[in-house]
């Protein structure tokens, strides 16, 4: 019996917790752990982070040991030997220093590039939810509406019924109450194929319809102000910054393997040959220069030169982007507060406006047709007001992702 209990205060639990509406930030931080395109980049900086290191390593000397034992057969002779090298570039003409300064440059570029992602991942993600809140919130503006159609139904059968009404006015508000019930199917259509979008994100997780940060906007006045990022530290240019420089130690890389080297190279070795014991103590120092390869390195140099001039144009053209596109949210972000606040104030106008209307109504003093243009009119004014504070939501995420910032950075 005991565990029957605890069976049925399991599912009770379960049930619950399932019931349960998440809030926006709760679901934004759920879509964002269980992104698939962040981990790969993370994954892929941390290969270039031991890169870099490998690369580091390559100014230290290359040692080489090894032991060898011979014997020849016509001569019965037995013969061994223990050697010890080191090798040390001395010069190669800043190509392996340009090769790693050009790994620097990778990871403080992949490093930008994930945050740049993780900042598309964002601006995906909300915009998903909004639209979940939104096309929430309007079923319910829907739902209200039919409530609303079957009550001036039942008003207007009431109404003809006493004879204060003709039965054209049944017939019309019978029409407006299938009208709206086609518009809440409509409602329900659109929610659910928002909701299928987030299901591979959420699961059968639901989110609430409170718009999620209405009161900051609502506080702010200085946009100027607000903005302390230019451009210039957005981290797609900064990713492009990195690049460019990638590339330009890339071009010194090869343009430095054109260049005569210098190599030193020590060497001890110990000879034992019919037990007479010998040792030879080398240093040399080489000299190359590769005068011809069938121009492999040059085609390299010149190749890297155009990739170099190529990133050099798109940071110059992503800056100019970037600014615009800045400007541009800065003022959307004005104007979609504006008009959210002003379409709030109507939505207060209106609703007043139907009730009067409602009441009018009753009392025989206005017609069918009248009460059905109010109810149209809160319809309208219903599903504006909620447009405004879904668009005033997405420009605001537009305005702080164009600075550069991650959403919790900009409240």
């Amino acid at each position: 019996m005991k565990t029957k209990w605890c069976g049925f205060i399991l599912i009770f639990i379960v049930f619950n917790l399932g019931a349960k509406e998440l809030t926006f930030h709760e679901a934004l931080d759920i879509i964002i752990k269980n992104d698939t395109y962040i981990p790969p980049s993370k994954a892929y900086l941390e290969s270039e982070k031991t890169s870099r290191f490998s690369s580091a390593l390559q100014f230290l000397p290359s040692v080489e040991t090894g032991y060898k034992k011979n014997y020849d057969l016509i001569t019965d002779g037995r013969s061994n030997s223990l050697y010890v090298s080191g090798n040390l570039n001395i010069f190669k003409g800043g190509a392996d220093l340009s090769a790693f300064e050009s790994k620097l440059y990778s990871v403080n570029k992949m490093e930008k590039g994930l945050v740049r992602l993780e900042i598309e991942r964002e601006q995906n993600a909300i915009a998903l939810l909004i639209q979940m809140i939104s096309s929430k919130r309007k079923l319910k503006i829907q739902n209200e509406m039919v409530s609303i159609k079957q009550r001036s139904l039942k008003l207007a059968k009431e109404r003809y019924d006493k004879g204060f009404a003709p039965h054209d006015d049944v017939l019309k508000a019978q029409v407006d109450y299938q009208n709206a019930n086609a518009g809440y199917y409509g409602a329900q259509i659109d929610y659910q194929d928002v909701r299928a979008k987030l299901m591979s994100l959420l699961g059968d997780l639901e989110v609430s319809d409170n718009w999620p940060f209405s009161n900051q906007l609502l506080k702010i006045r200085d946009f100027e102000q607000d903005q302390d990022n230019e451009e210039s530290s957005h981290p797609k240019i900064l990713e492009l910054q990195n690049q460019f420089y990638e590339q330009q130690k890339r071009q010194n890389h090869y343009r430095g393997l054109l260049l005569p080297s210098v190599d030193f190279n020590l060497s001890w070795q110990k000879n034992e040959i019919l037990k007479t014991i010998s040792y030879d103590r080398v240093g040399v120092l080489t000299v190359s220069w590769q005068l011809f390869d069938g121009l492999f390195r040059w085609s390299n140099y010149k190749a890297q030169s155009a990739e170099r001039i190529n990133t050099e144009f798109a940071l110059m053209r992503e800056k100019r982007q970037i600014k615009e596109e800045l400007q541009s949210s800065r003022e959307k972000l004005k104007l979609s507060i504006e008009t959210a606040k002003n379409r709030d104030e109507t939505l207060k106008v209106s609703r007043k406006l139907f009730e009067k209307n409602i009441h009018r109504y009753n009392q025989g003093k206005i017609s069918i047709t009248d009460l059905e243009w109010e109810q149209n009119r809160l319809l309208t004014s219903e599903n504006l007001a909620c447009d405004g504070w879904a668009y005033a939501h997405l420009s605001f995420q537009d305005y702080c992702h164009n600075t550069g910032k991650l959403l919790c950075d900009c409240l």
